[in-house]
């Protein structure tokens, strides 16, 4: 993910997780946001779609400060798959080892 990120050109568009890092998660978080700071900087427009849970703001958050363009949804969709579109051309998704409204994707494709 974080290759196809850092290559965009004009646009990241994608839904994601959102949830609270933890663990190995909080330097990948990190990457990440300083990822879109970069980007922003470079004029990539980044727009994030996370699901509405209380605990999801703390991460919108830094994405906004980061530079991204978040927005909250409570559809079903959102809370079981991930993705990813960078410059219309790449695609990444990302489906949670278990199903469910707060588990963490963990495998990634692309």
């Amino acid at each position: 993910m974080m290759d196809a990120m850092l290559e965009a050109k004009r646009e990241i568009i994608g839904c994601v997780t959102g949830r609270p890092p933890s663990g190995d998660d909080l330097k990948m978080t990190k990457s990440i946001v300083e990822a879109i700071e970069k980007m922003t900087k470079k004029g990539v427009r980044i727009r994030y779609l996370l699901p509405k849970f209380p605990d999801r703001l703390q991460m919108g958050i830094q994405y906004t400060k980061a530079g991204a363009e978040v927005f909250f949804s409570s559809c079903l969709l959102v809370h079981n798959m991930r993705y990813s579109v960078i410059d219309d051309r790449t695609v990444v998704l990302g489906i949670p080892e278990s199903i469910g409204e707060k588990e963490a994707t963990k495998k990634v494709t692309g």
